[in-house]
């Protein structure tokens, strides 16, 4: 994959994609970014999510999920540092600043971009007193938050909200706000 170009989000299919979401263009635009990319000698285009190691998460309407190199984790500052939220994927710390009514998050939250990542996390989240998990309701979730109380960090599991759901992002697209 060799990444062509990174623009602000307009294309109307992937606004389009974000809204079917549940997350406001507003929103989308804050945090996503427009990545065109080239992959066997074809061009795409998909949701662009950056990462602190200078690549991407992308997501597609069409049910593509990748990421650039280099892959990483993707951390965003908050007001507050006392403690931080952890998300599986960025469309749910997105459904999060929707669900809660910020344009910013009041915690540092870090995005691991697939549970694959999670051990890039553990270092940063050590930093913090509590660690509040919006992971998915489901085996990897449970595994990554095993995970984290075995390495000794303090969890709150914040997955009840969405008891039903899969994760935070299917709750928000079937319960809009």
């Amino acid at each position: 994959m060799h990444l062509t170009a990174v623009k602000p989000l307009t294309h109307a299919a992937l606004v389009a994609y974000t809204q079917s979401r549940g997350i406001p263009l507003t929103v989308a635009q804050t945090y996503l970014k427009q990545v065109h990319y080239e992959r066997s000698g074809k061009n795409y285009f998909a949701l662009g999510f950056a990462n602190d190691a200078g690549g991407y998460a992308l997501r597609n309407g069409a049910g593509f999920k990748g990421q650039t190199m280099p892959t990483g984790i993707s951390t965003i500052p908050g007001q507050d540092n006392s403690l931080a939220c952890l998300f599986e994927g960025f469309f749910d710390f997105l459904s999060a600043l929707v669900y809660y009514q910020k344009k910013t998050p009041r915690f540092t939250c870090i995005v691991l971009n697939s549970t694959a990542q999670l051990s890039k996390a553990i270092p940063a989240l050590k930093a913090y007193r509590s660690v509040h998990c919006f992971l998915d309701r489901d085996a990897a979730g449970r595994k990554a938050l095993t995970q984290l109380e075995e390495k000794g960090l303090t969890i709150q599991d914040q997955s009840s909200l969405y008891d039903g759901y899969n994760d935070f992002n299917e709750f928000l697209t079937l319960n809009p706000q």
